[in-house]
């Protein structure tokens, strides 16, 4: 099998590159959402840039969180606007008093289940990466946090899965 023969029992690119696998999930909440801030946390080389450009075309303030000082320095560097702050393992309860549209997860270990939880009452769409049930052990509570929110969107057409839920 070459790369991007179509095997029905994976799909298209199941399990050829993890990298990116989001972007589906991401489009598709950033096109519901209504007034807010934009969350990040985990930055990464298709998040980040991806995020940053919906925000700078809607005319919203975006935070990324990352635990990884060395990786978040060489990532800002690359996005200087005030709109757009960065933060080293910022606290989960620091999350709380924001009025977010949008956040997504893809880092946060070993606490992504505290900060779903912490954006249940503030937060109108959450997207989380690597979903699907072989990972979801790498993740303590992470599922039972997801299932507090009314609503949910699996997107596991690709490999690693994402999960949309929202209020």
């Amino acid at each position: 099998m070459q790369l991007g023969d179509f095997d029905p029992e994976i799909g298209w690119e199941r399990g050829r590159d993890p990298f990116g696998t989001h972007l589906q999930a991401v489009a598709w909440a950033a096109a519901q959402i209504g007034p807010g801030e934009v969350i990040e946390i985990g930055a990464g080389w298709w998040s980040t840039p991806w995020l940053h450009g919906f925000c700078e075309a809607t005319s919203r303030s975006m935070t990324t969180i990352e635990q990884n000082e060395s990786w978040l320095i060489g990532i800002a560097s690359l996005y200087p606007e005030e709109w757009h702050k960065f933060y080293v393992g910022i606290s989960y309860e620091d999350l709380a008093p924001m009025k977010i549209a949008l956040a997504f997860i893809d880092g946060g270990e070993p606490y992504r289940a505290r900060y779903i939880r912490a954006m249940r009452n503030n937060c109108q769409y959450l997207i989380c990466h690597d979903t699907e049930p072989e990972s979801v052990h790498n993740h303590p509570d992470m599922e039972e946090a997801l299932s507090d929110w009314p609503n949910r969107r699996d997107f596991n057409q690709v490999w690693p899965s994402t999960t949309v839920v929202w209020v």
